[in-house]
């Protein structure tokens, strides 16, 4: 299963729209970045705002089939099919650790893919 999929997968079960809930991310990835050298943007917003973009810019059937039918809500297995493979290791980055492990189970997978994550 390719890692669009296993995100959307594993994501997708708690919900369509957990990617947009900071509950489904780590603390250090959902709240303040304060260090001594001044707070920096939160990275779930930093994730969030070019997944935006990539979605409000797409011309993807399915894209527009969310746009119509569903108030432009897209789940989460769809929005991974337009993000580019930066955007989904830094969500990836993001993951509580089961999830994270979840998705690099199986014989597809090997954690040097995502090795940015540590």
């Amino acid at each position: 299963m390719a890692v669009r999929m296993r995100i959307g997968y594993v994501l997708g079960r708690k919900s369509p729209f957990s990617f947009s809930d900071a509950r489904s991310f780590t603390e250090a990835f959902a709240t303040d970045n304060i260090d001594a050298r001044g707070p920096a943007p939160i990275r779930h917003i930093q994730w969030l705002q070019p997944a935006s973009e990539r979605k409000a810019s797409s011309d993807e059937q399915f894209v527009e089939h969310f746009r119509e039918q569903y108030d432009d809500r897209v789940p989460i297995w769809a929005l991974t099919e337009l993000l580019d493979l930066g955007q989904l290791s830094f969500q990836y980055r993001g993951l509580h650790q089961p999830d994270a492990e979840e998705i690099i189970e199986g014989p597809l997978f090997t954690t040097a893919w995502f090795a940015m994550r540590k």
